[in-house]
């Protein structure tokens, strides 16, 4: 039988051509991009796809004020997703990904999460805590002067990167 990422994973091959989006929904800020992902997966999917969102312009990932320490991050409230697409974001203005994958237990594959320039983020606070199942590259990541406090709690399946061993 085969696992969910298999199929998404045979999907992605066979819809190449499809994976170069074109005319990407530009959004400025943090709020912005949290109701178009609530807006688009209210049913807390299996699969998360956000190709098609253009993040160049947000510097934080995370709410600035938290009405509740529980939904401060992007992906928080998605409990069951498995797999989160960002390939193509370019994220490289961002100064903090705090918590942005916090309490997703079920995750498994972020792609195009390897390929992220973080140079300039300076907060990673939290950002993958109690992901259970995440299993990703992070080694190509320059992470210089950088709050990683509690990045990586939790995180059962992930080979961490060799900056987080020094």
């Amino acid at each position: 039988m085969k696992t969910f990422n298999t199929y998404i994973n045979e999907w992605k091959l066979t819809n190449d051509s499809k994976n170069k989006v074109h005319n990407k929904k530009v959004v400025l800020n943090f709020d912005e991009l949290s109701i178009i992902v609530f807006e688009r997966y209210a049913e807390n999917p299996l699969y998360i796809d956000l190709r098609d969102i253009d993040v160049s312009n947000i510097k934080s990932f995370a709410e600035e004020q938290p009405i509740s320490p529980y939904y401060t991050g992007l992906f928080a409230a998605f409990r069951k997703v498995e797999v989160i697409d960002i390939t193509g974001w370019n994220i490289s203005n961002a100064e903090s990904l705090a918590c942005m994958f916090w309490s997703c237990q079920r995750l498994e594959t972020i792609y195009g999460i390897e390929k992220l320039d973080v140079s300039n983020v300076k907060n990673f606070n939290g950002m993958f805590q109690d992901c259970h199942k995440l299993k990703c590259d992070l080694n190509n990541w320059k992470v210089h002067r950088a709050n990683i406090s509690d990045i990586f709690d939790g995180c059962d399946s992930l080979t961490l990167p060799n900056w987080f061993k020094h």
